[in-house]
């Protein structure tokens, strides 16, 4: 890893523990935040990376029982995020990336956290995390691995079929993606207390996507984290949620893997994760 990139990651942690420290002590200021950190609810937002993560962010945040500037995201790179999740308070969104696990679980449920997973379409995923590690984020473990293959077909094969430990930082694969990262987020689809959130419903036509299924997945999950939206709260919040001025957007098209995987592509998804595809209803099968 170049002295630029270690740079980078050493900013960035330091830059999260900051934050992490500056969270745990957040206190309501308003008279509006005040009855909110009484009467709301503690928010965990999961998702897989790039799987939609800040599009479910900027929506909770515009939901009238969060405090917009409490929201903060655990990274999985700090040990112990126990004492991350400890310190939320209702009306703070936790975001994260956090694979399922009896302990999480148990945490969760113990400090009763209204618990959502987004999930989005992981063909799209492996396109957007390609280009994400390689052109956005130079302080990513995998920033100088990526750029070091030859093209953006190699780019996205190392992306669909994982990269060996000894392209990490110290030779390890971080402790939370040892294992099939898809896999491993699979229990919580199953958990009847998190709801299930699909990227491609809550894009909107503006994305790709449908109008109608947008606003039946808004109003879902603003029942879930225990408010009821008007017509004029609603609106507001379909209209200030797509935003192309966020920095890791890029297209969030749905479909957008069709103008990038080639047919070498599709084989290695179909044999590293094609059940997941079958599994979150993506594909009724391996013939695509």
């Amino acid at each position: 890893m170049s002295i630029v990139s270690n740079m980078l990651m050493l900013r960035r942690r330091l830059r999260k523990e900051l934050q992490y420290a500056a969270m745990r002590h957040v206190f309501p200021i308003t008279d509006t935040e005040r009855v909110i950190a009484s009467h709301s609810n503690r928010i965990f937002a999961n998702s897989i990376p790039k799987a939609g993560t800040n599009l479910l962010s900027r929506l909770l945040k515009l939901m009238p029982n969060v405090v917009p500037w409490w929201t903060y995201h655990i990274d999985e790179t700090i040990p112990g995020y126990s004492h991350q999740l400890s310190s939320g308070r209702k009306g703070q969104v936790i975001t994260a990336h956090l694979p399922w696990s009896p302990s999480l679980l148990q945490e969760l449920e113990h400090l009763e956290f209204r618990k959502l997973l987004i999930v989005r379409d992981m063909r799209d995923v492996a396109v957007s995390g390609a280009y994400y590690v390689t052109h956005m984020d130079r302080s990513h473990p995998l920033h100088d691995y990526l750029n070091s293959l030859p093209n953006d077909d190699e780019r996205l094969m190392a992306m669909i079929k994982g990269v060996a430990a000894e392209h990490y930082p110290g030779g390890q694969i971080p402790p939370m993606w040892e294992n099939d990262s898809y896999k491993s987020f699979l229990p919580w689809v199953d958990d009847p207390d998190n709801l299930l959130v699909r990227f491609e419903d809550l894009i909107g036509a503006m994305g790709g996507g449908d109008d109608n299924l947008q606003e039946k997945t808004i109003r879902k999950i603003a029942s879930h984290i225990g408010t009821d939206l008007d017509a004029e709260q609603f609106e507001h919040i379909r209209s200030s949620l797509f935003s192309t001025s966020s920095r890791t957007f890029r297209k969030g098209q749905v479909g957008e893997w069709r103008n990038h995987f080639n047919e070498a592509h599709k084989q290695a998804f179909k044999d590293m994760s094609g059940y997941m595809l079958i599994r979150m209803g993506y594909e009724k099968n391996n013939d695509w």
